[in-house]
């Protein structure tokens, strides 16, 4: 009798401490899960004053590019209350853009005019309150600084998701990025078919481009953080010597930047990581 006492003690003490093992083990990967979510930002410019030239001589190019639209919203947060909005920001461009065809998406707002066959997004001064208001509700649903300084990409899909459905719209995301590698094919795709896409980015870049005859200069603003921005169009430009050989291929995104500045690139693969490219169809 003592004897089976002892070994039922035994097993109950074998089995918590099996309990206590898969409870740390659970623990351990959750916070190593929650570690590993990237909240996106405020970020610092490396290079502001002195931004990074690349100058690709050439004979001859070819290039591959489309835009959505000549133009496409920019706007920018313009309330000092809140910090690390560049996911509200990018919602914001999206719900813009978007509310060319269903004008529910932002309240009491015309964001752009067709002129012709020229449809041109307004800035952000043109109705700078209702544009203003949709970035804080989406610094809201978004909880955004809630959990660490910025938003993540599952908060963004909740916050922009409650936000388009609570107007009566659905939306959908497309992943374009697995394993680090970029579909350029697959992106460029949607893009051709009039998807936006959201781009998330660690360590990255806001470039421009100079063309002259003989030679392109990328100027390339080198940024740290992690931030999201809207692409709306893309060029893939492939350089040649005098003997036909390609020596060089630049891919770039147009993108909104979600700053207070004027619509720039994203060079593809030129410094940090590119964590995603998310196609964003509203319908």
């Amino acid at each position: 009798m003592v004897r089976s006492i002892k070994k039922t003690v035994a097993l109950i003490a074998l089995i918590a401490i099996f309990a206590l093992a898969f409870a740390l083990t659970g623990a351990g990967t959750l916070t190593a899960g929650a570690a590993a979510e990237r909240y996106y930002g405020d970020s610092t410019a490396v290079s502001a004053n002195a931004p990074v030239i690349e100058t690709i001589n050439y004979a001859s190019k070819t290039e591959d590019s489309y835009l959505i639209n000549a133009s496409f919203p920019n706007y920018y947060n313009t309330d000092s209350s809140i910090t690390n909005t560049c996911a509200n920001v990018a919602g914001a461009n999206l719900l813009g853009f978007y509310d060319r065809y269903y004008d529910e998406l932002i309240p009491d707002c015309t964001v752009g005019m067709l002129r012709g066959n020229i449809y041109t997004y307004l800035p952000m001064a043109a109705n700078i309150t209702q544009k203003q208001a949709v970035i804080n509700t989406l610094y809201t649903a978004m909880g955004t600084n809630t959990i660490e300084n910025g938003t993540s990409q599952a908060q963004f899909h909740t916050g922009f998701t409650s936000y388009v459905t609570g107007r009566g719209r659905s939306v959908s995301y497309t992943s374009y990025v697995a394993s680090g590698a970029i579909d350029w094919d697959g992106v460029t795709a949607a893009i051709d078919g009039g998807t936006p896409v959201a781009l998330y980015m660690s360590d990255y870049n806001i470039s421009t481009r100079s063309i002259a005859s003989g030679s392109d200069a990328y100027y390339k603003e080198i940024m740290s953080g992690n931030h999201i921005a809207i692409a709306y169009g893309y060029n893939e430009v492939k350089y040649y010597n005098a003997a036909g050989t390609l020596v060089r291929t630049v891919r770039y995104f147009n993108i909104s930047t979600g700053y207070n500045r004027t619509q720039a690139l994203y060079v593809v693969g030129n410094n940090g990581t590119l964590d995603d490219a998310e196609a964003v169809s509203i319908y």
